[in-house]
């Protein structure tokens, strides 16, 4: 348990003008914490979680949170229970969701474009106003698939 309260302390020493004494003090109640939180645990649980908040105390993009922590404004409480989405800095979190909103616009495949179509007729209500769209689906040599729907009544069907 001492290594993981020097992890914590060298962690929360990291970027703080606080006394050594006031840091290892809080070092000693954050590591004892976790130590209350984790102590069902067989010390795997426990071991990671220290390493995690260690982690992001030294993240360089997480300035704030070891000051947060030596000011009070988290206890050693609530920072041995926040899962690693409320410790990440604001920054890290508007990264993330742009980095998620740029990946979802990727993976959206662009639709084929349906054109209109005067000689296909419905075979519903026989009406020639007809969208269709071609795919190869089976192999190279085999004829395309039409994918066709009726602006009219909405039937849709397919040939090859």
């Amino acid at each position: 348990r001492d290594r993981c309260i020097g992890l914590i302390y060298n962690g929360l020493a990291y970027r703080s003008t606080e006394s050594p004494d006031d840091v290892i003090a809080r070092a000693v109640a954050v590591e004892h914490a976790v130590f209350v939180e984790f102590k069902e645990d067989e010390g795997e649980g426990y071991k990671k979680k220290i390493r995690s908040l260690f982690a992001n105390l030294k993240t360089k993009s997480n300035k704030d949170l070891g000051k947060r922590v030596m000011a009070g404004d988290i206890s050693p409480e609530r920072f041995a229970k926040m899962s690693d989405e409320e410790l990440k800095s604001e920054d890290q979190r508007k990264k993330e969701i742009e980095l998620e909103k740029e990946n979802m616009k990727r993976a959206q495949v662009p639709m084929a474009e349906k054109s209109i179509s005067d000689s296909l007729e419905c075979g519903r209500c026989k009406m020639k106003k007809v969208s269709y769209t071609q795919a190869q689906t089976r192999s190279a040599d085999e004829p395309m698939t039409t994918f066709c729907e009726c602006m009219n009544c909405g039937h849709r069907w397919k040939f090859s």
